[in-house]
C-alpha cells in the first residue's frame, strides 16, 4: 500500500477530468478509478451538512486512509501513482496534509479563466438543480454568506479562481519544482495522443523501492517537470489574486 507520488490539485472546471482519463492511458501512470476522492480535504470524517447536495458529495469522501491507499493497489510495479482532487489547491489545510503525509509529491495545477471557470461552476450546479439562484451575478454576491454557513468549497465561484493566493500558499509549501502550472489552453492545444498515452511530462521508472517492493521510491525516479512560469507558455500570465 502506497500514497500517490503525483495529484491534479487545481482547477475544478478546468479539464481535470480529461486530463485524468489521458493520463490514466500512459503506460508509466496509474490514476485512481476514482477520479476525485478528496482524501486530503479533511483530517477524518468529511461534515455532515452544507449547501444543497453537500450531504451527499461528503458521503462519497474516501476520507479512511486504508481505503485510500487501496485505491492504488492494483498499480503495476514501476509505476506512478496520481488521483485528481482539484479543490485541493483551494484548501491550504489540503495541501498541509499533503506536504504531511507524502512531501515528495508532485502537483499538477490546471488553471482556466477565474470568470469562464465560475460561470461554468455555477452552470454545473444551476443544471444539476442545486444552485437555488438563477442569475450568476447575484450567486456569486451570494458567496461571503454561503462561507459563512459552511457550505462547501464547490460554491466558492470568485474564491475559487484567486490563483494567485493559492498558487503563493501552494509555493510555500512545497518547491517550485514540484509544482507544475499550465492553462487550459496549452491543455486543450497539447493534450496526450490517444495512440501513444504520452502524459505531459514523462517518467523514467528505475529501482524499486525497499518500502514497498514492485515500487518505485519518489527519490529514485526522474520524472521531468517544469517550474511553475509567472507567465505560461501561451503567453497569459497568472495575475496574484486572479
Amino acid at each position: 500500500m502506497a500514497l500517490p507520488d503525483f495529484l491534479v490539485a487545481g482547477v475544478p472546471k478546468a479539464g481535470t477530468t480529461a486530463l485524468h482519463m489521458a493520463l490514466s492511458r500512459h503506460p508509466g501512470l496509474y490514476m485512481s478509478p476514482i477520479k476525485e476522492p478528496k482524501f486530503f480535504l479533511t483530517d477524518g470524517p468529511p461534515p455532515t451538512k452544507g449547501g444543497p447536495g453537500d450531504a451527499l458529495t461528503y458521503r462519497e469522501h474516501v476520507w479512511q486512509r486504508d481505503r485510500y491507499e487501496a485505491l492504488f493497489d492494483a498499480a503495476p510495479a514501476g509505476a506512478l501513482c496520481g488521483e485528481s482532487t482539484p479543490l485541493y489547491l483551494h484548501d491550504r489545510a489540503a495541501l498541509r496534509r499533503i506536504k504531511e503525509l507524502t512531501p515528495a509529491a508532485r502537483l499538477i495545477v490546471v488553471l482556466r479563466d477565474p470568470v469562464e471557470r465560475a460561470h461554468s461552476n455555477w452552470t454545473h450546479l444551476w443544471s444539476a438543480g442545486l444552485e437555488p439562484v438563477g442569475d450568476f451575478v447575484r450567486a456569486c454576491a451570494e458567496e461571503e454568506r454561503r462561507v459563512a454557513a459552511g457550505w462547501a468549497s464547490f460554491w466558492h465561484y470568485i474564491g475559487l479562481g484567486k490563483y494567485g493566493e493559492q498558487l503563493d500558499y501552494a509555493f510555500s509549501q512545497f518547491p517550485r519544482e514540484q509544482v507544475l502550472v499550465r492553462g487550459t489552453a496549452c491543455w486543450w492545444t497539447s493534450r496526450p495522443s490517444r495512440s501513444t498515452g504520452s502524459a505531459p511530462f514523462s517518467v523514467s521508472p528505475r529501482a524499486s523501492s525497499p518500502r514497498s517492493p514492485g515500487r518505485t521510491s519518489p527519490a529514485t525516479r526522474s520524472t521531468r517537470w517544469g517550474t511553475a512560469p509567472r507567465r505560461s507558455s501561451c503567453g497569459r500570465a497568472t495575475r496574484p489574486g486572479a
